[in-house]
């Protein structure tokens, strides 16, 4: 697809969604409240259309977020044969789907791609990326609203949750008066305490046990700049936690006074180290992730380290003080 102007792009994205007989909304591994949000709340709307819609996520969802309506739906298997339509929600990357897509799986399919990471190659054959977007499901909102009024309370709380989980509760840079205008727009049809509790006030036990584990292993390497934590499989397994109990933990660490940086580094398998990075000032994670095949945005990113838990530490520490430096020599 030719570049357009975002409205074309929204236009473009509206008419394939419309007329679907059949679709396929994928969601990207390490699954957050942004891309299981917005997948469902498509599903549910494309389903009162009558389209027939499949939704996938390669990774089981958080516990804190299995309350939201249709999460027993999403398959976590690849169809043999997916329809035409096959949409991304909140993927940078086709691969963020996980290694389950391969490239000739969409070669007899037409691709959206509905996205607001900086770091969004437009790899899709349309295109709605709107980086100034606080969260896709913001994007996802306005895609909605010009099939029909948005009033149905599951399709809300999907959009919701999807909004405040990525502006951490409308506290990050990112979220803008459109982000409050669309949560405001939700409202009435979103019982926001009870949806509160769910995601952040019942923590498991065994999360209690990683984060202890978790501050057990923090450290303070660039005289105090950057707080780093670095969880290994032994860790998850000493805890009894599964490996998406740990994502609170970065915005934990970095919290700390004089902490400019955050790095968390989670084994999910031997030589598999996935690593989530937060800014507090003038470093860009985004190109400290893509450096690593990953990406985001400039305070929020991350990437997968096929390397042993002890190489990656380290390689990724170095490539953060090196982007810290040059930021300060700018």
């Amino acid at each position: 697809m030719e570049k357009t102007g975002k409205k074309a792009a929204l236009a473009d994205a509206v008419n394939l969604l419309a007329q679907a007989e059949e679709a396929l909304i994928i969601s990207h591994v390490a699954p957050d409240g942004d891309t299981l949000g917005s997948a469902l709340a498509l599903a549910w709307v494309l389903e009162t259309r009558g389209t027939a819609v499949t939704c996938f996520c390669e990774e089981e969802a958080p516990a804190n977020l299995r309350f939201l309506p249709g999460i027993e739906r999403i398959v976590h298997v690849l169809p043999s044969e997916p329809p035409r339509l096959v949409v991304f929600a909140d993927c940078a990357e086709a691969r963020r789907a996980g290694p389950q897509l391969r490239p000739e799986t969409l070669r007899q399919t037409t691709t959206v791609n509905i996205d607001h990471h900086v770091s969004n190659s437009l790899y899709a054959d349309w295109n709605y990326v709107d980086t100034k977007a606080a969260a896709t499901g913001e994007l996802v909102y306005g895609i909605l609203r010009r099939l029909g009024p948005v009033k149905d309370e599951r399709v809300a709380l999907c959009l919701y949750t999807a909004i405040v989980t990525d502006t951490g509760r409308f506290s990050f840079s990112g979220t803008t008066a459109r982000s409050l205008r669309v949560a405001a727009a939700l409202r009435p049809y979103v019982d926001v305490a009870a949806l509160n509790e769910m995601i952040y006030e019942r923590r498991p036990l065994a999360q209690g046990r990683l984060l202890e584990r978790a501050l057990a292993r923090l450290t303070f390497p660039a005289g105090g700049k950057i707080a780093l934590v670095a969880l290994s499989l032994a860790d998850y397994a000493a805890a009894g936690a599964e490996l998406n109990m740990s994502e609170g933990v970065i915005n934990y660490i970095r919290a700390f006074q004089g902490v400019e940086a955050a790095v968390l580094l989670k084994e999910a398998e031997s030589g598999l180290v996935r690593v989530s990075m937060r800014s507090n000032g003038a470093a860009d994670v985004n190109r400290v992730a893509g450096r690593f095949g990953g990406g985001g945005h400039k305070r929020a990113a991350g990437c997968v380290c096929r390397r042993d838990l002890r190489a990656a530490t380290e390689e990724v520490l170095k490539a953060l003080k090196e982007e810290m430096d040059s930021g300060r020599d700018d």
